[in-house]
Protein backbone atom coordinates (compact mmCIF):
# COMPACT_ATOMS: atom_id res chain seq x y z
CA UNK A 1 0.00 0.00 0.00
CA UNK A 2 0.89 3.56 -0.54
CA UNK A 3 2.02 5.87 2.21
CA UNK A 4 -1.18 7.45 2.53
CA UNK A 5 -3.02 4.15 3.07
CA UNK A 6 -0.36 2.76 5.43
CA UNK A 7 -0.46 6.04 7.65
CA UNK A 8 -4.13 6.02 7.89
CA UNK A 9 -4.19 2.40 8.82
CA UNK A 10 -1.34 3.53 11.58
CA UNK A 11 -3.58 6.07 12.89
CA UNK A 12 -6.66 3.48 13.27
CA UNK A 13 -4.87 1.53 15.13
CA UNK A 14 -4.14 4.13 17.60
CA UNK A 15 -1.09 5.43 16.16
CA UNK A 16 0.61 2.42 16.08
CA UNK A 17 1.95 0.09 13.21
CA UNK A 18 -0.17 -2.89 13.14
CA UNK A 19 1.20 -6.37 13.59
CA UNK A 20 -2.08 -8.04 12.97
CA UNK A 21 -5.06 -7.55 10.83
CA UNK A 22 -7.63 -8.95 12.89
CA UNK A 23 -8.91 -6.10 14.34
CA UNK A 24 -10.08 -4.93 11.31
CA UNK A 25 -12.71 -7.22 12.13
CA UNK A 26 -13.89 -5.28 14.82
CA UNK A 27 -16.52 -3.25 12.68
CA UNK A 28 -18.20 -1.45 15.08
CA UNK A 29 -15.25 -0.43 16.56
CA UNK A 30 -14.08 1.12 13.07
CA UNK A 31 -17.09 2.79 12.68
CA UNK A 32 -16.91 4.70 16.06
CA UNK A 33 -13.39 5.71 14.51
CA UNK A 34 -14.78 7.22 11.77
CA UNK A 35 -18.11 8.34 12.26
CA UNK A 36 -16.84 12.02 13.28
CA UNK A 37 -15.28 12.32 9.33
CA UNK A 38 -16.59 14.37 6.31
CA UNK A 39 -17.93 11.56 3.83
CA UNK A 40 -15.00 11.76 1.51
CA UNK A 41 -12.54 10.92 4.71
CA UNK A 42 -14.70 8.36 5.54
CA UNK A 43 -14.55 6.90 2.22
CA UNK A 44 -10.51 7.35 1.95
CA UNK A 45 -10.51 5.51 5.29
CA UNK A 46 -12.38 2.41 4.21
CA UNK A 47 -10.90 2.07 1.17
CA UNK A 48 -7.79 2.05 3.38
CA UNK A 49 -8.69 -0.66 5.21
CA UNK A 50 -10.06 -3.00 1.71
CA UNK A 51 -7.24 -2.24 0.28
CA UNK A 52 -5.38 -3.07 3.70
CA UNK A 53 -7.28 -6.90 4.39
CA UNK A 54 -7.45 -7.69 0.78
CA UNK A 55 -3.83 -7.30 0.89
CA UNK A 56 -2.83 -10.28 3.84
CA UNK A 57 -2.15 -13.67 3.01
CA UNK A 58 -6.14 -15.13 3.39
CA UNK A 59 -8.43 -12.25 2.70
CA UNK A 60 -11.47 -12.87 4.48
CA UNK A 61 -14.31 -11.60 1.83
CA UNK A 62 -17.10 -11.40 4.15
CA UNK A 63 -15.33 -8.48 5.97
CA UNK A 64 -14.04 -7.13 3.06
CA UNK A 65 -17.21 -6.53 1.09
CA UNK A 66 -19.10 -5.60 4.16
CA UNK A 67 -16.93 -2.37 3.94
CA UNK A 68 -17.01 -2.00 0.66
CA UNK A 69 -21.03 -2.17 0.64
CA UNK A 70 -20.43 0.77 3.44
CA UNK A 71 -18.48 2.47 1.36
CA UNK A 72 -20.55 2.08 -1.70
CA UNK A 73 -23.51 3.42 0.59
CA UNK A 74 -21.11 6.62 1.55
CA UNK A 75 -21.02 7.53 -2.54
CA UNK A 76 -24.15 6.81 -3.60
CA UNK A 77 -25.70 9.46 -0.50
CA UNK A 78 -23.23 11.81 -0.98
CA UNK A 79 -23.17 11.80 -4.84
CA UNK A 80 -19.16 11.24 -4.17
CA UNK A 81 -19.08 9.53 -7.69
CA UNK A 82 -19.67 12.70 -9.11
CA UNK A 83 -15.93 13.08 -8.36
CA UNK A 84 -15.24 10.92 -11.42
CA UNK A 85 -15.28 13.54 -13.84
CA UNK A 86 -17.77 12.09 -16.12
CA UNK A 87 -21.03 13.77 -17.52
CA UNK A 88 -23.54 11.40 -19.09
CA UNK A 89 -27.34 11.52 -19.43
CA UNK A 90 -28.73 8.11 -17.99
CA UNK A 91 -30.04 6.67 -21.81
CA UNK A 92 -26.06 6.94 -22.22
CA UNK A 93 -25.44 4.55 -19.55
CA UNK A 94 -25.89 0.80 -18.95
CA UNK A 95 -26.66 -0.91 -15.92
CA UNK A 96 -24.32 -2.24 -12.97
CA UNK A 97 -26.45 -5.98 -13.60
CA UNK A 98 -26.42 -5.81 -17.58
CA UNK A 99 -22.64 -5.83 -16.52
CA UNK A 100 -23.02 -9.12 -15.18
CA UNK A 101 -24.86 -10.14 -17.28
CA UNK A 102 -22.45 -9.90 -19.84
CA UNK A 103 -19.54 -11.87 -18.06
CA UNK A 104 -22.36 -14.71 -17.28
CA UNK A 105 -23.59 -14.66 -20.80
CA UNK A 106 -19.80 -15.03 -21.97
CA UNK A 107 -19.39 -18.11 -19.79
CA UNK A 108 -22.63 -19.70 -20.35
CA UNK A 109 -21.31 -19.65 -24.03
CA UNK A 110 -17.65 -20.82 -23.30
CA UNK A 111 -19.15 -23.87 -21.20
CA UNK A 112 -21.32 -24.70 -24.29
CA UNK A 113 -18.58 -24.73 -26.77
CA UNK A 114 -16.80 -27.05 -24.53
CA UNK A 115 -13.33 -24.10 -24.60
CA UNK A 116 -11.72 -26.01 -21.56
CA UNK A 117 -11.73 -29.34 -22.40
CA UNK A 118 -10.56 -28.29 -26.40
CA UNK A 119 -6.81 -28.65 -27.44
CA UNK A 120 -7.09 -26.55 -30.08
CA UNK A 121 -9.73 -23.18 -30.47
CA UNK A 122 -10.70 -20.97 -33.36
CA UNK A 123 -10.14 -17.08 -33.54
CA UNK A 124 -13.63 -16.34 -32.41
CA UNK A 125 -13.38 -18.49 -29.30
CA UNK A 126 -10.16 -17.00 -28.38
CA UNK A 127 -11.71 -13.57 -28.49
CA UNK A 128 -15.01 -14.88 -26.53
CA UNK A 129 -12.13 -16.28 -23.78
CA UNK A 130 -10.64 -13.19 -23.55
CA UNK A 131 -13.51 -10.80 -23.13
CA UNK A 132 -14.58 -12.98 -20.51
CA UNK A 133 -11.31 -12.96 -18.84
CA UNK A 134 -10.68 -9.32 -19.07
CA UNK A 135 -14.59 -8.20 -17.62
CA UNK A 136 -14.28 -10.62 -14.95
CA UNK A 137 -11.37 -9.21 -13.63
CA UNK A 138 -12.93 -5.80 -14.03
CA UNK A 139 -16.14 -7.15 -11.74
CA UNK A 140 -13.85 -9.13 -9.30
CA UNK A 141 -10.88 -6.18 -8.83
CA UNK A 142 -11.74 -2.66 -10.74
CA UNK A 143 -8.22 -3.39 -12.34
CA UNK A 144 -7.51 -0.69 -14.37
CA UNK A 145 -6.25 -0.92 -18.26
CA UNK A 146 -2.62 -0.45 -17.76
CA UNK A 147 -3.01 -2.61 -14.79
CA UNK A 148 -4.55 -5.24 -16.59
CA UNK A 149 -2.67 -4.84 -19.78
CA UNK A 150 0.88 -5.31 -18.08
CA UNK A 151 0.28 -8.27 -16.18
CA UNK A 152 3.36 -10.55 -17.00
CA UNK A 153 3.77 -14.65 -17.07
CA UNK A 154 7.28 -14.83 -17.39
CA UNK A 155 10.76 -12.28 -16.99
CA UNK A 156 9.48 -10.42 -14.23
CA UNK A 157 10.62 -8.68 -11.37
CA UNK A 158 8.03 -8.99 -8.33
CA UNK A 159 9.42 -6.08 -7.11
CA UNK A 160 8.32 -3.77 -10.37
CA UNK A 161 6.28 -5.78 -12.18
CA UNK A 162 2.56 -6.88 -12.60
CA UNK A 163 2.51 -10.38 -12.84
CA UNK A 164 0.02 -13.65 -12.44
CA UNK A 165 1.43 -16.87 -10.38
CA UNK A 166 -0.30 -19.87 -9.91
CA UNK A 167 0.22 -21.11 -5.94
CA UNK A 168 -1.55 -23.61 -4.33
CA UNK A 169 -3.64 -24.19 -7.22
CA UNK A 170 -4.57 -20.77 -7.17
CA UNK A 171 -3.38 -17.54 -9.63
CA UNK A 172 -2.71 -14.58 -7.54
CA UNK A 173 -2.10 -11.20 -9.05
CA UNK A 174 0.49 -8.93 -7.94
CA UNK A 175 0.22 -5.53 -8.62
CA UNK A 176 4.17 -3.59 -8.28
CA UNK A 177 4.17 -1.63 -11.82
CA UNK A 178 5.63 1.61 -10.57
CA UNK A 179 3.67 3.69 -12.97
CA UNK A 180 0.66 2.73 -11.29
CA UNK A 181 1.44 4.36 -7.50
CA UNK A 182 -2.28 5.85 -7.69
CA UNK A 183 -4.14 2.60 -7.93
CA UNK A 184 -2.89 0.75 -4.71
CA UNK A 185 0.05 -1.33 -5.97
CA UNK A 186 1.90 -3.96 -3.62
CA UNK A 187 -1.45 -5.73 -3.48
CA UNK A 188 -1.84 -9.86 -3.68
CA UNK A 189 -5.27 -10.82 -5.49
CA UNK A 190 -6.35 -13.98 -5.07
CA UNK A 191 -8.50 -14.83 -8.05
CA UNK A 192 -11.62 -17.04 -8.21
CA UNK A 193 -11.78 -20.59 -9.34
CA UNK A 194 -14.57 -19.64 -11.30
CA UNK A 195 -11.90 -17.74 -13.56
CA UNK A 196 -8.65 -19.55 -13.02
CA UNK A 197 -9.78 -22.25 -15.13
CA UNK A 198 -10.27 -20.08 -18.19
CA UNK A 199 -7.21 -18.03 -16.90
CA UNK A 200 -5.02 -21.34 -17.48
CA UNK A 201 -6.82 -22.12 -21.09
CA UNK A 202 -6.47 -18.56 -22.46
CA UNK A 203 -2.65 -19.19 -21.20
CA UNK A 204 -2.55 -22.67 -22.81
CA UNK A 205 -3.69 -21.32 -26.64
CA UNK A 206 -1.25 -17.80 -27.06
CA UNK A 207 1.53 -17.87 -28.75
CA UNK A 208 3.28 -15.42 -26.64
CA UNK A 209 3.48 -16.44 -22.86
CA UNK A 210 5.21 -12.99 -21.45
CA UNK A 211 1.96 -10.99 -21.06
CA UNK A 212 -1.94 -12.29 -20.05
CA UNK A 213 -3.32 -10.57 -22.18
CA UNK A 214 -2.81 -10.67 -26.19
CA UNK A 215 -4.42 -9.17 -29.52
CA UNK A 216 -6.25 -11.55 -32.11
CA UNK A 217 -2.89 -12.50 -33.31
CA UNK A 218 -2.22 -14.27 -29.51
CA UNK A 219 1.43 -13.15 -29.54
CA UNK A 220 1.27 -8.92 -29.79
CA UNK A 221 0.57 -7.73 -26.53
CA UNK A 222 -2.64 -4.94 -25.75
CA UNK A 223 -1.98 -1.80 -25.12
CA UNK A 224 -3.89 0.41 -23.40
CA UNK A 225 -5.50 1.84 -26.71
CA UNK A 226 -6.22 -1.43 -27.76
CA UNK A 227 -8.42 -2.59 -24.48
CA UNK A 228 -10.27 0.89 -24.29
CA UNK A 229 -11.51 -0.21 -28.39
CA UNK A 230 -12.51 -4.08 -27.09
CA UNK A 231 -14.58 -2.01 -24.23
CA UNK A 232 -15.97 -0.28 -26.41
CA UNK A 233 -16.68 -3.09 -29.00
CA UNK A 234 -17.99 -5.26 -26.71
CA UNK A 235 -20.76 -2.94 -24.79
CA UNK A 236 -21.69 -1.19 -28.38
CA UNK A 237 -22.46 -4.45 -29.93
CA UNK A 238 -24.68 -5.49 -27.04
CA UNK A 239 -26.32 -2.41 -25.62
CA UNK A 240 -25.65 0.31 -28.42
CA UNK A 241 -24.11 2.48 -25.70
CA UNK A 242 -20.30 3.46 -26.27
CA UNK A 243 -18.58 2.41 -22.84
CA UNK A 244 -14.62 2.80 -21.96
CA UNK A 245 -13.22 1.98 -18.20
CA UNK A 246 -13.83 5.36 -16.57
CA UNK A 247 -17.70 4.77 -17.08
CA UNK A 248 -17.48 1.36 -16.32
CA UNK A 249 -15.96 2.32 -13.08
CA UNK A 250 -18.73 5.13 -12.59
CA UNK A 251 -21.33 2.93 -12.89
CA UNK A 252 -19.96 0.21 -11.03
CA UNK A 253 -19.65 2.57 -7.97
CA UNK A 254 -22.96 4.27 -8.01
Amino acid sequence: MNNTYNNIIKRLNNNKKPTYHHWCYDFPLIMSKIEHLKPNTQKLYIQAIIKYLSSVKHPNNDVINKYRHFQNKIIHKYDLHKRVNIKLNDDELITKEQIIDLVNKYKKTLDVLDVVYKQSIDNYEYRLLKKYIMLKLFCDHQLTNNQVTNIKLLDFDKQKDNYLLLKDNHYYIYLNDPTNKKYFNGLELKLSKNISIYLKKLIYFSNNNKYLLLQDDRYTKLNNINISNLYRRIFYKEYKKKINYRTLLYIWII
